[in-house]
């Protein structure tokens, strides 16, 4: 015969056993387990932060490239917008500060952008680095790509945003 207990029993039953695996975690040495979630979570958050704060960035850059500046003048008016937008403290905004001054000793900006994306580990922006490193040395419209790119980004971090939401919404159910 199966006992049914009371919600409040089951989420204090809950408790006891996590706070009894913690103790054996941690006298077992298993206890750096939290530290490693919690860099996991955090580094998670960041890239999250970053990709949002990407779109910004691509949008300010097609907005430059639309009024005729250069790819080059539209990091340095793109990062003017985004200080003023998160701050100086930003992930984001160090990186197109970086960028002005590897550009002023002649690094190509498509290089730039293309190692951002490979050390950012955040798929839209690798994506982003591959696509314009090819559309720069191809000679493509750059207006229309960021356009293109921009609208893309926001698409799929909207539905991702909705996911979450839903998946959210599921884990409270139960």
């Amino acid at each position: 015969m199966d006992l049914v207990y009371p919600a409040e029993y089951r989420d204090y039953r809950d408790h006891q056993f996590f706070l009894l695996s913690l103790l054996v975690g941690m006298g077992t040495g298993n206890s750096d387990w939290y530290a490693r979630w919690r860099k996991k979570e955090l580094a998670e958050r960041r890239r999250r932060i970053l990709r949002n704060h990407f779109k910004e960035v691509l949008q300010g850059l097609q907005t430059a490239v639309r009024a005729g500046y250069s790819m080059e003048q539209g990091v340095t008016e793109c990062r003017r917008e985004m200080e003023r937008l998160f701050g100086n403290g930003d992930d984001l905004v160090r990186e197109l500060r970086y960028m002005e001054s590897q550009m002023q000793v002649g690094v190509p900006v498509e290089q730039l952008f293309w190692n951002l994306g490979q050390r950012s580990g955040v798929e839209e922006i690798r994506n982003f680095g591959d696509i314009f490193l090819i559309a720069r040395r191809s000679g493509g419209n750059l207006g229309k790509i960021l356009g293109n790119l921009a609208e893309v980004l926001g698409e799929k971090i909207r539905v991702t945003g909705e996911i979450q939401v839903a998946i959210a919404g599921k884990k409270l159910e139960q």
